[in-house]
């Protein structure tokens, strides 16, 4: 009898240590995540996630290049980005300007900036700190900055929403960027030329047109970008998966597995869940690692755009390994059950060059924060193995230019372009809408795209009329098109 009443209470003990176990697991992760939250908001550096996506330099003339290199990427705008903000919030006078003084301005000793973020102003500068900001240009959404070298108090915008051009006149601050353009100019860079001087769109289409077109087009092409060997941050099918999970579900769980259950689901994922689905980290078979929690709508309270970012930013930082390059391209705020909901979109780079999704509708790095919680992250970022020789490059001495890569995709690329712009010509003379076509150009990158599992190629990231064009650096080939 002594012996079962002992076994009655050494069970009853064991059922309690599991239950308490576990409610001090819960306890514990739910205590972490809130002090996590906060050494979030106070040491996220922000300022490394919004960058422009783009840097061209004129060096006055018809002489221009685009800025590739990270070092340098980073020396521009670490010098120039405290005089654009203090200019916005701090000016004498913001007058509105056409085009063509745009363009004019930016065919001087300039750095142009592209801003891929479509991010109000106010929103922007409180991002930064500023409280205040001049209700006149509060709705502004900046697509382009342009500092021109003869102008050391001006600040030139292209506003994204209305297409319009600015001058803003600082009050208090001066830029200095000859030094930078000089030091540029002193090294080996590759040469650019605005598209309305390549294809003399003044003498070549009409008014109606885009004949200043002055986005940038490579003049050179005597250079290689390597094809690269890539592999998933996560592989289900490696042997180090249990290492590599592990890393990454530290941010999720803690340090504590008892109480994690492991799933597979019939599509070959697998699960990791903690209590009725409180949070959850799913990898899948391509390599995407996902991170789900439900909303606890008891310790909450509504976070602003910038504090919601920082948390986004604290979050991502901890989840596994954090690409190269990684900035923010697009802000989405809505509300669910009357609590405000963030969404942040990222990109990354290998090397020097964004790795473009192979979902164009959905960035590669997601984050959402529901009023104070990270409630969701999505990864499918690649790493770098080794630089490779694919069949796409083996014959080739330098990579496609890209009027070639338009030429050689002629009948698809017309038929869109006349499709997109609701023209009907039976006739499709290649003569006819051959400078027109080129007066539609608005954007040229150079990017990597994940050809297979396992390998990366260059890219030329073209859109015309709306509709962009990833053509294989290679071959000129259409890899894939969408509008």
């Amino acid at each position: 009898m002594k012996e079962q009443f002992k076994s009655v209470v050494l069970i009853g003990l064991i059922i309690t240590s599991l239950v308490l176990s576990r409610w001090v697991l819960y306890d514990g992760l739910k205590t972490n995540l809130s002090k996590s939250d906060e050494s979030d908001l106070k040491t996220v550096s922000i300022n490394s996630y919004i960058n422009p996506q783009s840097y061209f330099i004129s060096f006055g003339g018809m002489s221009y290049t685009k800025v590739y290199d990270q070092e340098i990427r980073h020396r521009i705008w670490e010098n120039v980005q405290p005089y654009i903000y203090a200019t916005l919030t701090n000016y004498s006078q913001v007058e509105p300007i056409d085009e063509k003084a745009y363009v004019e301005a930016f065919s001087k000793k300039s750095i142009l900036l592209k801003m891929p973020l479509e991010l109000r102003l106010e929103d922007m500068e409180r991002i930064y700190g500023q409280e205040t900001v001049p209700e006149e240009v509060a709705d502004l959404i900046p697509a382009e900055f342009l500092i021109v070298s003869d102008e050391s108090s001006s600040l030139l915008l292209h506003d994204r929403q209305s297409g319009k051009y600015y001058r803003f006149t600082s009050l208090t601050k001066t830029h200095d960027i000859p030094e930078l353009i000089g030091g540029i100019q002193s090294m080996e860079y590759i040469e650019y030329r605005k598209i309305s001087d390549r294809f003399s769109l003044e003498s070549t289409v009409s008014e109606d047109e885009n004949y200043l077109n002055y986005t940038l087009i490579p003049y050179q092409y005597d250079y290689l970008v390597p094809n690269l060997e890539i592999q998933s941050e996560v592989s289900l099918g490696s042997e180090q998966f249990e290492d590599q999970i592990r890393e990454v579900a530290k941010s999720v769980f803690g340090n504590r597995f008892d109480f994690i259950k492991r799933l597979e689901d019939i599509n070959g994922s697998v699960i990791f869940m903690y209590g009725y689905g409180d949070k959850a980290l799913t990898v899948t078979k391509e390599g995407k690692v996902s991170y789900h929690q439900k909303y606890d709508s008891t310790n909450s309270k509504e976070y602003d755009v910038s504090q919601a970012l920082s948390l986004a930013c604290g979050k991502l930082e901890q989840f596994g390994v954090l690409p190269s390059g990684v900035n923010l391209v697009k802000y989405k705020s809505d509300s669910d059950s009357g609590i405000l909901t963030h969404t942040f979109s990222f990109t990354y780079k290998l090397g020097n060059y964004e790795v473009m999704p192979l979902n164009p509708k959905k960035a590669d790095i997601q984050v959402v924060v529901k009023g104070n919680q990270v409630v969701s992250i999505e990864k499918n970022v690649k790493a770098y193995v080794s630089e490779t020789l694919l069949e796409n490059s083996l014959s080739y001495d330098k990579m496609y230019d890209i009027d070639e890569c338009i030429t050689s995709n002629f009948l698809e690329v017309s038929i869109y372009y006349l499709q997109d712009n609701n023209i009907y010509d039976a006739s499709m003379n290649s003569i006819q809408y051959y400078f027109s076509i080129r007066s539609a150009i608005s954007k040229i990158e150079l990017n990597y795209y994940q050809s297979d599992e396992s390998h990366m190629i260059p890219v030329w990231v073209v859109e015309i009329s709306g509709r962009t064009y990833l053509f294989d650096a290679y071959t000129g080939d259409i890899v894939t098109s969408y509008r």
